[in-house]
């Protein structure tokens, strides 16, 4: 089933950090079908762990609404050999990304957490009281 543009979406501008990655890409489709002017960069154009480039992408593309799902990931086994290289990346990119969207005026900032903050024997559904 196909989604019909809504007029919440209709021609709304939205940023999508990490629009290439394995949730990104859904969202990034959803929002256009959705009738959303979708930017999604990649990181070899703007690295949001540096508070100047996320400053510059904020004030290119000029967003009305952010979707911060960028994040440095590499799987369990990066996450136990580096695990500070990437708390200290992704608590920049979404540091940075906050702060650009408020420096900027964005009407509406989301950031998406992930199931590997909650801890190992944690009951389903996932409930927030548990992280």
């Amino acid at each position: 089933m196909v989604a019909m543009a809504t007029p919440f979406w209709s021609d709304r501008r939205v940023l999508v950090t990490g629009g290439s990655g394995f949730l990104g890409r859904v969202v990034v489709r959803k929002l256009r079908e959705r009738g959303a002017d979708v930017v999604a960069p990649r990181r070899a154009d703007f690295d949001l762990t540096d508070a100047d480039a996320a400053d510059t992408l904020f004030a290119e593309v000029q967003p009305q609404v952010v979707v911060h799902l960028a994040a440095r990931v590499g799987g369990i086994g990066y996450n136990q050999v580096a695990p500070a290289d990437l708390y200290l990346a992704n608590l920049l990119m979404g540091t940075h990304v906050i702060e650009a969207a408020r420096r900027h005026g964005t009407d509406k900032s989301v950031l998406v957490g992930t199931v590997c903050s909650y801890p190992k024997f944690t009951p389903v559904p996932f409930r927030e009281e548990t992280l």
